[in-house]
């Protein structure tokens, strides 16, 4: 399908980590979403109840990463996408979920996860 919703370098903060003293702080995350859906009535209709409420979403994954502590990414990016085919409208959804600042090294370090509704 190729019609998809973007939402690009949504900032947050989360508690995550391994370490103790990951478990007393929030830290910076940052969410890529390519949500794959049929987009076509939308476009005929200029009617938001025939696509999806990015500012809705949004908020959805912030409030999801901040109900409890996550020790692995894996663990949060996984939960993101479960949430997002609660929607039945999605067919695939491509999530990169970024720890900004992680390693002294790099920009950041994160998981990139790619899910078919029907492979789940």
């Amino acid at each position: 399908m190729p019609d998809a919703i973007l939402i690009n370098n949504l900032k947050f903060q989360a508690s995550i980590g391994v370490y103790d003293w990951e478990k007393t702080l929030r830290q910076d995350l940052a969410l890529d979403l390519t949500l794959h859906l049929c987009l076509k009535k939308a476009g005929q209709t200029d009617d938001l109840t025939h696509t999806l409420d990015y500012a809705q979403i949004s908020s959805q994954m912030i409030a999801l990463a901040n109900q409890r502590h996550y020790n692995l990414i894996e663990c949060l990016a996984t939960d993101l996408l479960s949430a997002l085919f609660e929607d039945s409208r999605i067919e695939r959804v491509q999530l990169t979920l970024r720890k900004p600042g992680a390693v002294a090294a790099a920009d950041s370090v994160g998981v990139y996860l790619e899910r078919h509704r029907d492979a789940r």
